[in-house]
């Protein structure tokens, strides 16, 4: 199966005709359901779907327009249309690397705007065609729930499907309660001002039988609609519908554990448990998918800054630890098999809406891990991502009562790290060091093929030759050089060096604005 652990030549190869992106959302779900019930149902959901039809299944998009649920702690938000312009920008990037037919898995009910984005994609550029099935659609056989059309939130449906899913996610406190409103006051009010317990629904209904019931049941009913709805497409446009047959293999991206993130208080959490804890201190980590030559996978800045802010968050003890937005910017190697990219702007505007959604919700300091960056980097210029060194700016000045920092890892632990690795003047992209973290954290996803290629340019060249011209096999740097040991010890000390740039800068900023609370340990 094609995920994020699959390589750019094992993508190329497989030539997809479809990719799959799924969109989660972080918020309130009452007091026994996780902060991040949409994201994990979207990704379950979307690695299965997207198997059934031999696609190529993204990285989830964690964060959609959950501001409903304003103020309960944990709910973050996009803006209605920055979730548009991302996912747009989403899409126009697969395009570009030759992927014409996306669907898009929403595990929202609140992402109106999704509509509006496969809307302009399909009439602006016809060459695409953007699928965002109802979020209503049936499935056939007789009705699972007795709830059904009565229940909004963390009702009998959802509790159950969770169940399906990961039954340790799902607490056994559970208050039923249907509010004598419609649904319609979901635009007048917080859900929290219709339903104190942030619950819609009936929940003591749920069981796991019922849940993987209407999880295959909705698995079975996307892919007929898929397949029937590009045939219908194909059909009009007088063109060959895309190939759609069942991939080999489980999804190793799965494996991984994109919501085994251990303790503490993170999207496994719910929002009665981070109102409990009180944290001063949020942590979001921001990656890129992109090719990384022919022998690292297209999630290897996100399988990097993933494990760097798990261990981070476990480090500092009481930060919240937000799930890594997958994309960052990628342009110098857009087109290439296996990236999906945010323009700068709209990258700004996911991290800018996350930060400001957790000021309003209580958290004033925000410790963004923008990347993984490179050892031979500093913290006042980050290598990638840059955009993001801007919005941190502009956050600070914009919003006073707000902490915003940023932190590449690699560079935070440099000097550390110019002892363990040999080639470091000389590593830019798929080299030593990132070759060596991937063997620690997922042999199985480092292939073979990788050359050694240093480029006779300077690094900076980079901003202005494309990244194929300068290292065309995709490798800047020496991988012959890795190891898992030195993987193991890299990721040690990135992680490390992180939690302490995080916790000595917000002491630092403490002092000198005198009055504000230092880092709580």
């Amino acid at each position: 199966m094609l995920d994020a652990l699959s390589s750019a030549p094992e993508i190329t190869a497989a030539r997809p005709s479809l990719a799959v992106l799924p969109i989660g959302s972080i918020e309130q779900h009452s007091r026994h359901l996780p902060l991040g019930t949409d994201w994990i149902a979207a990704t379950a959901l979307a690695h299965r779907v997207g198997a059934e039809l031999g696609a190529l299944v993204l990285p989830t998009l964690p964060v959609s327009m959950g501001r409903c649920h304003k103020p309960m702690a944990g709910t973050v938000w996009l803006r209605p249309m920055t979730l548009a312009d991302a996912v747009t920008d989403l899409i126009r990037s697969l395009a570009a690397s030759g992927i014409r037919h996306v669907l898009i898995v929403n595990g929202h009910g609140g992402n109106f705007t999704l509509e509006v984005a496969a809307r302009e994609l399909n009439m602006s550029s016809p060459e695409l065609t953007v699928l965002l099935p109802p979020m209503t659609l049936r499935s056939k056989g007789p009705q699972i729930f007795e709830t059904a059309g009565r229940e909004v939130h963390a009702g009998e449906s959802e509790t159950s499907v969770m169940l399906a899913i990961d039954a340790s996610l799902v607490g056994d406190v559970r208050v039923d309660y249907i509010p004598p409103v419609g649904r319609e006051y979901l635009d007048y009010a917080f859900v929290g001002d219709i339903s104190p317990e942030g619950v819609w629904g009936k929940p003591s209904l749920a069981t796991r039988e019922k849940g993987e019931r209407a999880f295959e049941a909705r698995v079975h009913a996307l892919c007929d609609y898929v397949r029937e709805t590009f045939e219908r497409v194909a059909t009009l446009k007088r063109e060959a519908p895309p190939v759609l047959t069942a991939s080999a293999g489980a999804s190793r991206w799965m494996d991984w554990g994109p919501w085994a993130i251990g303790t503490g208080l993170n999207a496994r959490s719910t929002t009665f448990e981070l109102e409990r804890a009180r944290p001063a201190t949020a942590i979001l980590p921001i990656a890129t998918v992109e090719a990384h030559g022919p022998h690292l996978p297209a999630g290897t800045d996100l399988l990097i800054v993933e494990a760097v802010a798990r261990r981070a968050a476990q480090a500092l003890g009481d930060a919240y630890l937000l799930p890594t937005i997958p994309f960052g910017t990628s342009a110098h190697v857009r087109g290439l098999a296996g990236t999906a990219d945010f323009t700068p702007d709209v990258l700004r505007r996911v991290m800018q809406d996350v930060a400001v959604a957790l000021h309003e919700t209580g958290i004033h300091r925000v410790a963004v891990v923008a990347g993984p960056g490179l050892i031979t980097g500093n913290t006042v210029v980050p290598f990638g991502n840059f955009i993001l060194k801007a919005a941190v700016r502009q956050l600070n000045h914009e919003y006073p009562g707000m902490d915003a920092i940023w932190v590449q890892p690699l560079a935070a632990a440099s000097r550390a790290l110019g002892k363990v690795f040999e080639s470091g003047a000389d590593d830019v992209h798929a080299g030593e060091v990132e070759t060596s973290l991937v063997m620690a954290l997922r042999p199985d996803a480092v292939g073979e093929g990788a050359v050694d290629h240093v480029p006779a340019a300077d690094r900076d060249m980079i901003e202005l030759v494309p990244f194929r011209t300068l290292a065309p096999g995709g490798v800047w740097g020496r991988p012959s050089l890795a190891s898992k040991a030195k993987g193991v010890e890299a990721m040690a000390a990135a992680s490390e060096a992180t939690a302490t740039y995080i916790r000595e800068n917000f002491d630092t900023l403490a002092r000198m604005k005198k009055g504000r609370r230092g880092f709580e340990r």
